[in-house]
This record gives structure tokens, sequence and C-alpha cells, in this order.
């Protein structure tokens, strides 16, 4: 059991006030004050300065909330996990959605996650399956729907942030996929009047940040490119040989790198889409766990192998 001064420690940086906190937690002002200065003298520093407006938090106050709010989470996710384990017989399954191949993007937080929990069953949800490949409010809905656990695709529309939570991992940048012999393929950065000329195609389905930009700048600077939106015009070998025969592609796609003998290059005026994790606030432990070890995994800081 953690230790109650520790949730008294919280609700009195939450509130700022040691009668709020007292009212928070049915207590009396006095055992509020007694819990927090017990917790000081047994760590030896400030946690608060008192005055007339009330609490606030000293810097090492600050961080030792904010490290006990986190050791507070997992204490309560072990225990509903080991609760789980020994309550449920069944097998607690993890449902994640991808847009491609998985190793592409968690292939080292699966094998570590699998290792860590394997009373879990990770399982791969096919985006072309459930038809939502293209349709980010699809994905998105699948969430809501409870087809899936955890949803990777980029934050690029307002979405239920009462219900949703999201946690950016990267961020990815419009480039121009060409051949490399490509007239365009000796720049550095390829930019928007560059193009002009030149057979060009944009995914509106999945880059409409982009396609939108170019359109409300003098479209008629493109004289010659061809701007689409068909899903299936989408597939690589038709990328490819739209390349091959000196188009160029304009994506914020992950894959450009993988499209040999294509090459990416950076195209101006810059734009990203961040891109990362969605996931239902009311997340089941097993699910907060494996969000966990990816954002370990994004900082370089997943468990050794044992």
């Amino acid at each position: 059991m953690l230790d109650p001064r520790f949730q008294t420690c919280i609700h009195a940086a939450r509130s700022g006030s040691l009668t709020r906190a007292a009212e928070e937690l049915y207590l009396s002002k006095q055992a509020v004050k007694k819990q927090i200065d017990s917790l000081e003298a047994e760590l030896g520093f400030r946690l608060f300065l008192r005055g007339s407006r009330g609490l606030t938090l000293t810097e090492a106050g600050r961080q030792f909330v904010e490290g006990v709010e986190q050791l507070t989470a997992q204490y309560h996710r072990l225990a509903d996990r080991c609760r789980l384990a020994g309550d449920r017989p069944e097998q607690p399954t993890l449902t994640i959605l991808l847009p491609s191949h998985p190793k592409v993007y968690f292939e080292q937080a699966m094998l570590t996650y699998n290792r860590l929990y394997p009373q879990v069953r990770l399982e791969i949800a096919d985006t072309r399956k459930l038809s939502v490949l293209y349709d980010y409010r699809a994905r998105i809905n699948t969430l809501l729907e409870g087809t899936a656990d955890i949803v990777f695709a980029p934050r690029t529309e307002r979405y239920d942030e009462e219900r949703l939570a999201f946690c950016s991992l990267n961020h990815l940048s419009y480039r121009c996929l060409m051949k490399p012999d490509h007239p365009l393929s000796t720049r550095e950065t390829v930019r928007r009047e560059d193009l002009a000329g030149w057979p060009v195609r944009i995914n509106t389905v999945m880059d409409r940040q982009l396609y939108d930009h170019i359109l409300d700048q003098e479209p008629t600077a493109l004289p010659g490119s061809f701007v689409y939106g068909e899903r299936e015009s989408f597939r690589v070998p038709l990328i490819i040989s739209f390349c091959l025969n000196g188009g160029v592609f304009l994506s914020r796609g992950d894959f450009l790198e993988t499209l040999h003998p294509l090459i990416a290059l950076p195209f101006e005026p810059a734009m990203s889409v961040e891109n990362g994790l969605f996931y239902r606030r009311d997340a089941a432990p097993h699910v907060m766990d494996f969000i966990d070890l990816v954002r370990r995994e994004v900082s370089g800081r997943l468990p050794p192998e044992v």
C-alpha cells in the first residue's frame, strides 16, 4: 500500500489550499498539515511555500509530486493487472491498429511487451479488412467502438479529447519522391515552384493538408500537374511506376525511404504532421503498459533483454 501522505500531497498541490485538500480527503485541516509536515521532515526538503494566497510548490516539491503521481498510477495499474490475472482465467487481448507492417514501427516494443507480459495476447488489426486504411475518422472510431485498443495515426484533425488521449512519437515531414536521375534530384530541397511543368501526384485522402496548401496558392503555378485522390492509385507498384516515368509523388508517408530505387527529397515550404498513438483514457492496465513501453522506446530506455 502506498503512503497515504502521497495522496494528501497530491491533493494539496492540485488545490493549492490546505482547506480544500482537507475537504476533498474528508480530513481536518490540521490532519492534512500534520501529514505534509511529517513528509517534509522525512524527506529533508520543503514541498510547499505557505503564503496568504495558499500553497505553492517549491521546485523540489513539483518534481516530487510529478514522481508520486506517476508512482501512484503505476501502482494502481499493477494492482489491476494482478487482480485481472487472479480473477479472470481468460487471456486479455491487446489489439493495435497499424496502417502497414508492424515491424516498421514497434518491433522492439512488441518483443519486449511479449517478454514482460506473456499473459496478454497481442493482435495487429488489419486496416484493409476493416476498410479504414485511408479514412482517418474511421480509424479513430475503432477505439470508440472497441474494435481496437490502440491506433497508430497522425494527429491531423480534431478528436474527442474527453474520451481519447494521444501519445506523440514523431513528426512526419512532407517529401518529394522521384527517380534518381530526375532533373530535380540534384536539388537539396524541392520548392513548390520547382514542380511547375512536372506531373505531380498527391494523396488527397491522407495528405489533405498539403493538397489544400498547394491549391490555396495559385494552382495555375503548377501547369501540367496532376493532383488526385483515388485510393486505388496509391498502391506501391503504381507509385514507383509513376515516378520512374518522370512523375513526382508528394507525401508525408514514412514508407518513402523503402521504395527503391526512388529517392525522397525535402519539400518547401516545410510542413509536418505529428504522428503517434491514440488510445482511450479509460484504457485497461495492459493497454497502458504498451503505451509506456513505446514512450520508453522513443526515448531509448527500453528494458534490456534478459
